[in-house]
């Protein structure tokens, strides 16, 4: 080391290195070089102001001012019906009809070309609403074995049916759909017998004044399929 006085004996020290990092080196990413770094920048800036429009977008779908700009749809046709339309039913196979239950126990059948009522039965009294209604025409049926020495009858095309269930009544009736010279009849096929609805002792107590509850439907969803020998 040189030894002498004054400044003429001192160090002279270069620049600082870089404190070092404690990095991952499988997290490490490198910097790129320009001008790919500005294009990144860039890219990233519109992705961020899309991810922000589109949370923007969800907020209004959230709103209620939203709903009032949706496109609302005319009806097509208006058919009157007494009381109120209380189930529908429509057949998956592509039928233009579909079936009504209404609050004072009747089934109608519309013919959605028309927009007319081609048919109606009442299954249930005044004061007992349908509670659902299913349509089948897929139903095939296994013709009986014919006696010694006859040949086989050819199969029928079964008829379409028709299932109501009432909200009390425990039975299902089931009606088949014929079509006359003079226009569509319901005529009765069978009744499908349930087991009454088991009386819950010790109600729920009301407030003076207040009704109780009305009891849920006895048959809450009816669905229909055809097989063979039944439905």
């Amino acid at each position: 080391a040189a030894v002498g006085s004054g400044g003429a004996g001192r160090r002279h020290r270069g620049p600082m290195a870089a404190p070092w990092e404690k990095v991952n080196p499988d997290n490490a990413v490198d910097r790129l070089p320009q001008p790919f770094r500005a294009i990144a920048r860039i890219i990233e800036d519109i992705l961020l102001s899309v991810d922000e429009r589109i949370d923007e977008f969800e907020r209004q779908r959230k709103s209620e001012e939203f709903e009032h700009a949706l496109p609302q749809a005319a009806p097509s046709g208006v058919i009157s019906v007494p009381g109120t339309i209380t189930c529908a039913s429509v057949e998956p196979r592509g039928m233009t009809r579909l079936a009504l239950g209404t609050s004072g126990g009747e089934a109608w059948l519309v013919d959605a070309k028309t927009q007319s009522v081609v048919a109606q039965r009442r299954a249930f009294g005044e004061y007992e609403a349908v509670s659902c209604v299913a349509l089948c025409s897929d139903g095939r049926y296994g013709a009986r074995p014919p006696p010694p020495g006859k040949e086989e009858p050819p199969t029928k095309r079964p008829h379409v049916k028709l299932f109501v269930a009432g909200r009390t009544t425990p039975r299902i009736y089931a009606f088949d759909i014929h079509r006359h010279a003079y226009g569509v009849l319901l005529e009765p096929a069978c009744a499908i017998h349930l087991p009454p609805r088991e009386e819950a002792g010790g109600g729920a107590a009301t407030p003076d004044g207040e009704e109780p509850p009305a009891p849920r439907p006895l048959v809450e969803q009816v669905h229909t399929r055809g097989a063979d020998d039944g439905i």
